[in-house]
């Protein structure tokens, strides 16, 4: 979690179900090898170090998050920088491949799917592979310490000027949501594109350097080492992209149509990039009185019988102190026991939308079984219970998959019948929005992983071009030379992209399966918080592909949400 909230979570974060990882190629076969015992040793205390360095971490990034005081994260590797090291990353990996064999574990072709002839194999294998690809993401994040840290400066330093005043670079997406004028708007993205154009320098020297750690660590490519983190064949997964992109066309282009007539009074051809963001703005001037948020959350909680044990285990903190940051947070300081959602309400109904979702993130965490990660022998006193590897790291699919479907609930209209307060007009163009919103958001994390997938075995010259095309396809609108400036600012690192797509894919997936299982609405059915508890019990021990398959599906596939998205009114 901590390097992209020290770069937006990402380090700690930056993990992966058991996809083969490469040994690192600086690494040289040791004499006198270890046994696996003592080599477990070794790693269990690697791993304690790991887990004991996040946990400080993590309350640090909440005081932060209070007190609007910088955390200082960079004093905790004071003592931890020879922690993630290549020779650590390298002892981790030697004991994976003793354990696949001695466990008679195997991986498919594919190198996502594992075949173990126990779920304590399954366990132990899975803890092993996160571990592993925690430690190699936190060496990249130091050995990209310098370029991040000069992104984030020139982020923070940039400024334009458009029609005589000048702005800062970070407040552009703002600007551009807010501003109703399209000469303003279409100036102000113009205007920006220099800036756009310097952040492109820095990140293409970020890029070298990536490339570069990636090989001395043994990844063939940087698309290898982001199937490795994301779990999943990114190739694959951008069939289901471009197939996305294909089956929600008509109903994007209808959304665009009209909510463009309806925002800017602007035909679909004179419709610009910099338009976008104002047209798929969130409507969130529904008032919503603060003290109802809890109440929103008992009246999830308690039909599925999940309320005593969620609310003994999760703190949520609505408090509007002036400096405590604005964006919701949740953090699992120890799981299950100690989990915490920060909110700071803007006493509107967006707010109750954004608890859901954290709430959605937070139930995982507070119903892992203690018992998860428990052994009969192997390694005696070893193993904390429940393991950190498995509830701390791994893959993020899933756990956003489950934020996702919390959210959901918001959108359905029984969930309003019960707050007559908020009913009306104005709610209905909230929801309408929030869902045109949402598939602009799906679209363009589409659109930059099939963009991510192309340039990436294409000429680096080629990029510009690729970036136009793809992009086009995505946004729904003609792009300009203004645009081209930006292939590599609009776009994620470490095919992010994956993430956020196979969850919401995932998310309707299981939206889909709890009510046609249990019934509708699925959130009033104490058997729907039974299965939901069984779930949360594996903690991260099965990938996103595995969850799909315990509610019958083949694999984790579009087809719902685009099935979902074209029958929903965007347009009313």
């Amino acid at each position: 979690m901590i390097k992209r909230l020290k770069l937006m979570l990402t380090a700690a974060l930056v993990a992966s179900a058991c996809v083969k990882a490469p040994a690192p190629a600086a690494a040289q076969k040791s004499q006198g090898a270890p046994s696996e015992a003592a080599l477990a040793s070794e790693v269990e205390a690697l791993a304690d170090k790991a887990a004991q360095l996040l946990h400080r971490q993590q309350d640090l990034i909440w005081q932060s998050w209070m007190t609007g005081k910088a955390p200082e994260l960079e004093q905790t590797y004071r003592d931890s920088r020879a922690l993630f090291s290549v020779e650590s990353i390298r002892r981790i990996e030697k004991l994976r491949q003793l354990l696949l064999t001695r466990l008679q574990c195997t991986l498919a072709n594919d190198g996502v799917r594992l075949f173990c002839p126990t779920r304590e194999a399954i366990e132990q294998i899975r803890a092993t592979t996160y571990l592993q690809l925690h430690f190699v993401g936190e060496y990249l994040s130091q050995g990209l310490e310098e370029q991040n840290q000069a992104i984030a400066n020139l982020e923070a330093s940039l400024t334009f000027t458009a029609r005589g005043r000048d702005y800062a670079y970070r407040d552009l997406d703002r600007l551009l949501t807010n501003e109703n004028s399209a000469e303003t708007r279409h100036a102000l993205y113009q205007a920006a594109t220099r800036a756009e154009q310097r952040l492109a320098q820095s990140i293409r020297r970020k890029e070298e350097k990536a490339e570069r750690l990636l090989q001395e660590l043994g990844y063939p490519s940087y698309q290898a080492f982001g199937s490795a983190i994301r779990q999943t064949d990114l190739s694959a997964l951008g069939k289901l992209a471009d197939q996305f992109l294909e089956r929600t066309q008509e109903t994007y282009r209808r959304a665009l149509a009209v909510l463009g007539a309806r925002e800017l009074h602007t035909a679909p051809e004179k419709l610009a990039r910099a338009d976008l963001l104002r047209i798929f703005r969130v409507h969130t001037d529904v008032p919503l009185a603060s003290k109802e948020l809890l109440l929103q959350v008992d009246k999830l909680l308690q039909p599925m019988g999940l309320h005593s044990q969620a609310m003994n285990h999760i703190k949520i903190d609505l408090s509007d102190a002036p400096k405590k940051s604005p964006r919701p947070l949740t953090l699992a300081l120890e799981i299950p026991s100690e989990v915490r959602i920060s909110l700071k309400p803007t006493g509107l109904l967006r707010d109750e939308a954004l608890l859901l979702h954290e709430l959605g993130h937070a139930l995982p965490y507070a119903f892992v079984s203690e018992r998860l990660g428990r052994t009969e022998a192997s390694y005696p006193g070893l193993l904390r219970h429940p393991r950190f590897e498995l509830t701390q790291l791994g893959n993020r699919t899933t756990n956003e998959a489950f934020a996702r479907l919390f959210e959901s609930t918001f959108e359905d209209p029984r969930w309003l019948q019960g707050q007559p307060e908020v009913l009306g007009e104005k709610t209905s163009q909230a929801l309408l929005s929030l869902r045109a919103h949402r598939l602009f958001e799906l679209r363009r994390r589409a659109g930059h992983l099939l963009y991510e997938l192309q340039w990436r075995q294409a000429d680096p010259q080629d990029a510009p071009g690729l970036y136009l095309h793809t992009m086009s396809r995505a946004y729904g609108v003609p792009l300009s030379a203004d645009d081209a400036a930006r292939y590599l600012v609009d776009r994620e690192e470490w095919f992010y992209s994956a993430d956020e797509l196979r969850a919401a894919f995932l998310a309707e997936q299981l939206r889909d399966h709890l009510t046609k299982q249990f019934g509708s609405p699925w959130w009033q059915q104490l058997e729907a918080g039974n299965f939901l508890r069984s779930l949360w019990a594996d903690g991260n021990v099965f990938l996103a592909d595995e969850l799909a398959a315990q509610i019958g599906e083949a694999a984790v596939d579009p087809r719902a949400l685009i099935r979902t998205l074209t029958l929903d009114r965007l347009t009313n």
